[in-house]
């Protein structure tokens, strides 16, 4: 026999025998039954879902017995490499290769106007602010960083409004907002007997308008001179504050000449004209500074 003949007879004996290694699985799944093809379709989907489950069971392990002192520590080094062209602080590992950094003004493409008070005079961060935020020796240093939201509310000029969503689930606290956030203000004066609030605390004495603010039981924490400074400092250089002082003014005058003049007091309405039509174009920049108002209307 030769050498040709004897191999082909080892072939056919190889392709006789019963048992197929494990390295032919098309071969064995031909030999399948179709219960035992389903048998092994319902072992690897109970696998799969106990995988899923143990998966989802850590991370809700995690959450619930989450300990945050246990968490290392990130240190980005100090933020002191400044950007050539708006002059921010940033970190080292943020700098480009032509040091003009993307994040804060997209290589001078963004220039930010210089923050002016009422009389157009660049305003600098306030010293005593500075001081609280950064002086660990002040006495209402921890005050003031530890409730620094509550101050922050007190003297706001306006409500943020929103439509707030609360989520099912579990995990950290998430502030969760639907549509647009708006700034809400009020009247110049309370309605209805109400206790001043907002940019209604400008219009009247500092001392008093402080009182006020610390009376409510939101802002229970602070303390009084801190909210008085502040309010102080608004006062002075705000132009928000300087605007409603003097609508303020316009409107104590405005019965006094209409008495003199034997006319009645006018309605005082603010009134947005709403006409897509007009200007299709809706983020205008703005072509002056002041408020512009309807004083007298026929309706």
């Amino acid at each position: 026999m030769s050498e040709r003949s004897k191999g082909m007879l080892l072939i056919c004996q190889f392709s006789s025998r019963t048992e197929f290694p494990k390295s032919c699985p098309p071969l064995v799944r031909e030999r399948e039954t179709q219960e035992e093809r389903q048998n092994l379709l319902a072992v690897s989907e109970e696998y799969r879902k106990r995988i899923h489950q143990q998966q989802s069971q850590g991370i809700i392990n995690q959450s619930l017995y989450f300990c945050e002192s246990q968490v290392e520590t990130q240190y980005c080094g100090p933020m002191n490499v400044i950007c050539e062209v708006c002059k921010s602080k940033n970190f080292l590992g943020e700098r480009p290769s032509d040091n003009k950094f993307t994040i804060c003004c997209r290589k001078g493409k963004f220039k930010l106007q210089k923050s002016v008070d009422s009389e157009d005079n660049i305003l600098k961060y306030p010293g005593f602010l500075k001081d609280l935020m950064s002086n660990i020796e002040n006495p209402c240093y921890t005050n003031f960083r530890e409730h620094i939201s509550s101050y922050n509310s007190a003297v706001s000029f306006a409500l943020m409004g929103t439509k707030l969503v609360d989520l099912n689930g579990r995990g950290p606290y998430m502030f969760k907002v639907h549509g647009q956030i708006f700034h809400r203000t009020s009247h110049l004066q309370p309605i209805d007997g109400e206790s001043p609030q907002y940019v209604q605390l400008y219009v009247i004495d500092s001392t008093q308008a402080t009182e006020v603010r610390i009376s409510h039981p939101a802002n229970e924490t602070c303390l009084f001179h801190i909210l008085y400074q502040i309010d102080k400092f608004f006062r002075q250089h705000n132009r928000f504050s300087v605007t409603y002082r003097m609508l303020h003014e316009i409107e104590a005058q405005a019965p006094e000449e209409a008495y003199v003049a034997g006319e009645g007091t006018l309605v005082v309405n603010m009134m947005f004209r709403r006409d897509c039509r007009s200007d299709q174009r809706r983020y205008n920049a703005p072509k002056c500074n002041e408020i512009t108002m309807v004083f007298g209307t026929t309706f």
